[in-house]
């Protein structure tokens, strides 16, 4: 555990570790939290006079979107005139707060360099992406002494949503000993469960579903913290406690730049225990970590102690991302594409996965899945009407082989085996859609193979609904496993990124699954026909009208042939062996003499 644990250390939370620096909402509470982020420094032809890398240094301050007096819209849907690159005509409204700057068309030190001239403390720039890039400042930026960040599109909604309402205080810096007593927790250094929507089916005891837990505490503060404590509770569907524990710990105080930090994780000196409960009533669970520093004293930074998440028990859904406890539709906080090709244009082909496995998936039959599309409202003249996409679900037979030799997300090639596809037409005039898209036929799946439900796009410019709420950096290496792969086609490139948008984006598809062994067999080429027991622990007799001699081929879901007989039908009737076949559902294929076919599922026990 602990080297998965200094892996994510290496890039996941650089903006904590890399000398403490931090970019954080501090008030109102919609806000509050550590934010992904990219800071302007030398290397990038920046000259700002805050040295971030010296503990204590920081500003805080209020927010205020700039304005240059420009007009319309850019292609995000954002003000032309909050991109900053002519002179701010709000100087005033600016002048001793933190400026927030959307980004598109001119350089990143000309909009600053215009924050700064009109007093500006700070500034944050907006990414028009779901991401965080390096930011040039080029000629001006050199004249820019105050500090510049850039957050993702999906962050910046967070603030400007709140700004409507009123003030957002954000501060940006190195709390390193700026406090007394300062633990702190990073969302993507905890565990959390594998599925946000769990299928009662696969939750039947504790055997079956359980989640390891654990974080990664630090001690910003100056003053030493003795018999600190790091607690999970997990609140069930009546609101009672099922879980509560506590670990104590001791870190020391901040000393320069060396800041204290332990693991609270399975394998390490301090765990929590496992959760898991003899039985799974359905509705909503809450999983909350919190830190108490020592001597029950509060903590002078809260903003960061404090990580809550939920999980669903249902017997409709299982889904990366969160559902709604009582619609149980997949919770889509985000609609997230691409950005653009650096040849510009748009990519031919986007496919958005999410990625499931369980060692009991045999007990459900897949009949389809939900999700959300969107288009871009910039352009009145552009809705989702005649507008299609394909849903799809694979079999991934080679996913453990991509994730070993993939871990730096880099490209390799993915074999997928196609279960079902949907073409879906939108029929609607409306900017997005919650769809539901319907497999023609029930899909059972098989225990321990990994899975792939996905959506694609062919060059539409389409936005899928993603949940941010929920993180997987250390779920994704505790498993092994891709959590929410993304393929990009542009010309004849295909590009597969294992962690897609990273590990706190997820597609929120909510997938659809029915009790397996209610799904009646049927004959794939003839209706007349059937096969039973289903399940079956060994002999399947299968009636069809017909008699005479037949062979029968038994494959796999990926299409492997593990057996081959010749059969004589006698009354309608003959009888298939599987007893030596692995648990797992299976496709009889039947070829009489007179060149006709037929074809059953069959589920082996």
């Amino acid at each position: 555990m602990k080297k998965i644990i200094l892996s994510l250390l290496a890039g996941a939370i650089t903006c904590i570790v890399n000398g403490q620096i931090a970019v954080t909402g501090i008030s109102p509470a919609s806000v509050e939290g550590n934010y992904n982020f990219e800071i302007g420094d030398a290397t990038q032809s920046w000259a700002p006079a805050l040295d971030f890398s010296t503990p204590g240094v920081y500003v805080q301050g209020e927010l205020a979107i700039v304005d240059d007096g420009s007009t319309g819209t850019n292609p995000q849907g954002n003000p032309i005139s909050a991109e900053g690159c002519s002179a701010l005509v709000n100087g005033a409204a600016v002048n001793g707060k933190i400026a927030v700057i959307y980004r598109n068309t001119c350089n990143f030190g000309v909009k600053a360099l215009n924050a700064q001239n009109a007093g500006a403390i700070a500034v944050i720039i907006l990414n028009r992406d779901p991401e965080v890039i390096g930011m040039n400042g080029g000629t001006e930026g050199l004249s820019v002494t105050i500090p510049v960040v850039m957050l993702s599109s999906l962050d910046g909604l967070i603030l400007t949503n709140a700004m409507q309402s009123g003030p957002v205080e954000v501060f940006i810096g190195n709390k390193a000993g700026l406090y007394p007593n300062d633990l702190a927790l990073n969302e993507a250094l905890l565990a959390a469960p594998q599925y946000h929507g769990v299928h009662s089916l696969l939750a039947q005891n504790g055997s079956e579903f359980n989640i390891d837990l654990g974080v990664r505490v630090y001690n910003f503060g100056s003053a030493t913290q003795t018999n600190a404590m790091a607690n999970v509770t997990i609140t069930g569907p009546s609101g009672t406690e099922v879980y509560n524990e506590d670990v104590t710990f001791s870190l020391d105080g901040v000393s320069g730049n060396a800041i204290d930090s332990v693991e609270i994780f399975p394998g390490e000196a301090l765990t929590f225990p496992q959760f898991s409960l003899a039985t799974y009533p359905a509705g909503k669970y809450t999983l909350t970590y919190t830190l108490i520093n020592g001597g029950g004293v509060d903590d002078d930074f809260p903003n960061d102690n404090t990580y809550s998440v939920d999980f669903v028990i249902n017997n409709s859904y299982l889904s990366r991302s969160r559902l709604d406890a009582t619609t149980l539709k997949p919770i889509a906080e985000s609609q997230v594409k691409p950005a653009a090709p650096t040849s510009g244009g748009s990519y031919s082909e986007v496919v958005y996965c999410s990625s499931f496995r369980n060692a009991n998936a045999s007990r459900l039959a897949v009949t389809g899945f939900n999700a959300t599309v969107s288009v871009d409202s910039v352009d009145a003249n552009s809705t989702l009407e005649g507008k299609f996409v394909f849903a799809e679900l694979y079999a991934w037979t080679n996913a453990d082989a991509v994730y070993t030799a993939n871990a730096a997300n880099t490209t390799l090639a993915y074999t997928l085996n196609s279960l079902g596809t949907v073409e879906y037409t939108f029929e609607n005039n409306v900017l997005k859609e919650e769809a539901s898209f319907q497999f023609e036929d029930p899909i059972i799946l098989q225990d321990n193979v990994m899975y792939l439900a996905c959506i694609t796009d062919f060059g539409q410019d389409l936005n899928v609904g993603y949940d941010r709420a929920v993180r997987y950096n250390v779920t994704s290496q505790l498993t092994s496993q891709w959590i929410n792969p993304l393929k990009v086609v542009e010309g004849q490139t295909v590009t597969w990124y294992g962690a897609g948008f990273g590990a706190d984006l997820t597609p929120a598809f909510g997938i659809r699954a029915i009790d397996a062994t209610t799904v009646s067999v049927q004959n794939l080429l003839n209706q007349e026909g059937k096969a039973y027991p289903n399940p079956t622990n060994d002999v399947v007799k299968m009636i069809i009208p017909l008699d005479g001699k037949a062979t029968v081929a038994v494959t796999d879901l990926s299409g492997r042939t593990v057996a081959n007989r010749e059969v004589n039908f006698m009354g309608n009737q003959a009888s298939i062996d599987l007893a030596e076949l692995q648990s797992g559902m299976y496709v009889i294929n039947v070829e009489y003499n007179n060149g006709s076919k037929s074809a059953f599922n069959v589920i082996k026990k």
